[in-house]
Parts: structure tokens; C-alpha cells; sequence
């Protein structure tokens, strides 16, 4: 936050994106390398294996909120504070 200082830091997380109002943001959240290697050891097919996800943050308050199996995420271009999400399949 440029006036204050305020910084949000989230494990994992990458590839933010900022909605029009500023008010928010959201970002991939990895599975962790742990998660990875194990899927790799179990041999697990790839719609087994672990799946990113995505963390929405209010950056008024800093809360965040998770969601999980995210292939995509994008915000309106039309500048509401809507953010369509891309779901993985859910698995059986």
C-alpha cells in the first residue's frame, strides 16, 4: 500500500492480478513442492495430482480467501469487481 507502507504477502502465490477499483486482487496458489513430489512418487495421473488454486485479498483489510482447482482466473474489463473463475473439473 503506497501510502502507508502495508504489505500482503501470501505463501505460494503468484501471478496477481488487480482489479479495476483497486480494491482487490487475486493470484495462483501453488501446491506446495511436497505435494508435487509426492503425486510424482504415487505415480498419480495428472487430473489426481495436486492443482492450483486461486487467493482472492481485500486489500482494505488483507483478508484472504482460497479457492481451490482454479485452471483460470480473469476480472471484468468493463471495470466492475467481477472475476470470472475457471474451475478444474471436480474429481470423482
Amino acid at each position: 500500500h503506497l501510502k502507508d507502507g502495508r504489505e500482503y504477502r501470501s505463501p505460494r502465490g503468484a501471478a496477481p492480478l488487480f482489479s479495476a477499483d483497486g480494491k482487490f486482487a487475486a493470484f495462483a496458489v501453488r501446491p506446495t513442492r511436497v505435494e508435487q513430489d509426492k503425486a510424482k512418487k504415487e505415480k498419480k495421473k495428472p487430473e489426481d495430482a495436486p492443482k492450483s488454486g486461486l487467493g482472492i485479498i481485500d486489500l482494505q483489510s488483507g483478508k484472504i480467501e482460497l479457492i481451490e482447482r482454479v485452471k483460470q482466473y480473469a476480472w471484468s474489463e468493463e471495470g466492475g469487481g467481477w472475476l470470472a473463475v475457471l474451475m478444474e473439473a471436480a474429481p470423482d
